[in-house]
């Protein structure tokens, strides 16, 4: 005598009597046992994918490559972001572009893209990061007490970088 199992979750089966269950493609996931059909991770995030098969929860869903996420939403990448792999949840800077971030009172962040005069002020990294020393939009300007070296970073002055200027009045 046979006896009828649940599929487990992250798993389903479409026919009655089945024996077998099949694991949720990616892009699904399925939390609870007996399913007969997995859920698209399009209604928890939309566009989203799931990194591999048989995936049981919700929070398994994540925005594909060329993407980041902001809520609910999977974000395209622009020109001068960098979203080289999945489940970013904010874009990377390419090298010659700064990322200013901008936080908004709904906690989600908006991200302006500005191309730079050369490629070695603006490097690839978090959004928002310069070369050592250097600040601003762009990353154009030295921080205080810097210098502009010629390797694009700006470096702190030292005491023996100081001029001795003396007035004489008559």
């Amino acid at each position: 005598q046979s006896v009828c199992e649940l599929c487990t979750a992250g798993t389903f089966t479409d026919a009655v009597g089945r024996s077998q269950c099949d694991r949720c493609v990616r892009g699904r996931y399925m939390e609870a046992s007996g399913a007969t059909v997995c859920t698209g991770c399009g209604e928890a995030l939309s566009a989203a994918i799931t990194d591999f098969l048989g995936a049981i929860s919700a929070n398994d869903c994540i925005c594909p490559e060329g993407t980041y996420q902001s809520l609910a939403t999977c974000q395209l990448c622009t020109e001068g972001m960098l979203c080289e792999k999945s489940g970013l949840t904010a874009p990377m800077q390419a090298l010659r572009f700064f990322i200013k971030v901008i936080a908004r009172s709904d906690g989600t962040h908006e991200y302006s893209t500005y191309r730079c005069r050369n490629s070695e002020q603006c490097v690839p990294g978090a959004a928002g990061t310069c070369a050592k020393g250097r600040t601003g939009i762009g990353c154009g300007t030295c921080l205080e007490n810097h210098f502009q070296a010629d390797n694009g970073e700006c470096h702190l002055c030292k005491s023996s970088d100081a001029i001795m200027i003396t007035a004489f009045a008559c």
